[in-house]
């Protein structure tokens, strides 16, 4: 997560699944900084902006427009910086800016944010009115291909699921609080517990009754027939019998407890009252006040698995399985382009890491350097599926598509695909299967920016993708695959 941040100007890094991320750093070269080209400080300091020594400047407030600190000639353009410096007090935002490309920070102590350069020039700047004292820092070149959404409702999710996909339906498994799973009757309630849960956390919970023998906590119709539902439970002390799972008919069954962990499970049956809901306790039967539970699970099958941790449909774990991270395109209109153009080459060589969830639109594309999906003239490379063929997988440059078509439909599956456009060669990998093709060689290529799910939109995760202009030697695209397996859960 450390590439990552919700916003494009870098200030909010991504701190937990579920968040959108509005800029992701290419790692390709190490994330080293480059030297601090503001090191001389400023080139011109616009009044009523003042020198306190020390790199350290103050404004009164006097100025009628925004005035500058002014950095001449420092930048690279079309390249990223990492901008730090410190606000010691201030009655407003303070700008960075190159150009037209500018960020605001409020508030003070340190900033930092990422700056595209839209020219040579870099200026920190105070708005009218503004009283401010900084210290000025470091400009620092980020080197890479940056991928930015600045637009805050198209920008992608960051999600984790464990390696071979969710198997827990419930919408929250985590988080055993009434604002998740209600109470109903007489106000029963959930408290912490410092009892070790199963799996050697302390996560389990108790559920306590409101009394009046009239309160369980439940999700309402959430399963359906063939499926089954899965808790952990044990009694706080002693033994006794408490209700479980379901409300199974009348008269309600009891399932009987002890100091033991132990895992019950139920099958969905929706004909009996109540079948299609969850219960976590039900304590109109029974003897017992309190009940001590962790892990519930819905899945599909007859038999429970191992428990998966859901703390939101973007949050999914499981103990002792590799945990994927990629971001969710939502097939609207969720993008991340290039900060700038890649010098694209007839050896371009490109490859994606995806899970495809949906034909949301004739031809979902999954990467390509120009939104457009069709047309004569086009040279970009472009892959995406077809959503006439559930099977076929797409590579296109120059209208000319290579196809790949796998022997199962594509939603669903995690799937690593790519080419070597110098070398005329298509490949896809997915669940056991590696399949590749020869292509034709393009003779010229746009340079446009590249983009994730860019013209017709995919819906999906994206775990991770690469693009070079020279088609690598055998082995290094060999360690490229492996590399993108092992981000998308693709086992060959």
């Amino acid at each position: 997560m450390s590439t990552m941040f919700q916003d494009s100007a870098g200030t909010v890094p991504v701190a937990a699944p579920g968040q959108t991320v509005g800029l992701m750093l290419d790692k390709s070269r190490g994330l080293v900084k480059g030297a601090n080209v503001a090191a001389a400080g400023p080139t011109t300091v616009f009044a009523p902006w003042v020198s306190l020594g020390g790199g350290r400047y103050s404004i009164d407030g006097s100025q009628t427009s925004y005035q500058s600190l002014y950095y001449e000639g420092i930048l690279e353009v079309g390249a990223t910086y990492e901008v730090t410096f410190t606000v010691e007090s201030t009655t407003g935002a303070i700008r960075i800016a190159s150009q037209l490309n500018s960020i605001d920070l409020t508030g003070t102590g340190e900033k930092k944010a990422h700056l595209v350069a839209a020219a040579g020039n870099f200026n920190i700047q105070a708005p009218p009115g503004v009283v401010a004292t900084i210290e000025v820092g470091e400009v620092r070149k980020v080197p890479g291909n940056h991928l930015t959404q600045p637009t805050a409702s198209k920008r992608p999710i960051y999600g984790v699921v464990p390696k071979g996909g969710r198997r827990n339906l419930l919408a929250y498994s985590k988080e055993l609080t009434l604002a998740r799973w209600p109470s109903a009757g007489t106000s029963a309630s959930f408290d912490p517990s410092d009892i070790t849960a199963p799996d050697g956390s302390k996560t389990a919970v108790r559920a306590i009754s409101g009394g009046g023998g009239s309160d369980y906590l439940y999700r309402d119709a959430v399963a359906s027939d063939g499926q089954i539902k899965s808790i952990y439970a044990r009694t706080v002390s002693g033994t006794g019998t408490v209700g479980l799972l379901d409300f199974n008919g009348t008269p309600r069954s009891e399932t009987s407890l002890t100091e033991e962990w132990q895992r019950f499970e139920l099958p969905v049956n929706t004909a009996d009252t109540g079948g299609a809901n969850f219960y976590l306790v039900d304590f109109r039967v029974g003897t017992l006040g309190e009940v001590l539970i962790w892990g519930p699970q819905l899945e599909e099958g007859s038999e429970a698995t191992p428990y998966q941790r859901v703390g939101n449909q973007y949050d999914v774990t499981e103990r002792g399985v590799e945990t994927l991270h990629y971001l969710y395109f939502d097939g609207v209109d969720d993008e991340l382009a290039a900060s700038r153009p890649l010098p694209f080459s007839t050896e371009l060589f490109s490859a994606i890491g995806f899970r495809l969830d949906s034909y949301n639109n004739t031809f979902p594309n999954m990467l390509s350097n120009r939104g457009a999906s069709t047309g004569a003239g086009r040279r970009h490379p472009l892959i995406y599926a077809r959503q006439s063929n559930p099977t076929s997988l797409v590579l296109d440059i120059e209208d000319t598509p290579l196809i790949l078509t796998l022997s199962s439909e594509l939603p669903g599956r995690d799937i690593v695909m790519g080419g070597g456009f110098g070398s005329g060669q298509i490949f896809a990998e997915a669940d056991g299967v590696s399949q590749s093709a020869p292509g034709a060689v393009p003779t010229e290529l746009d340079t446009d920016p590249f983009k994730i799910s860019g013209g017709n939109r995919f819906e999906g995760r994206f775990y991770g993708a690469a693009q070079v202009n020279k088609v690598p030697p055998a082995s290094k695209q060999a360690a490229l695959r492996r590399w993108l397996n092992r981000k998308s859960g693709v086992t060959l």
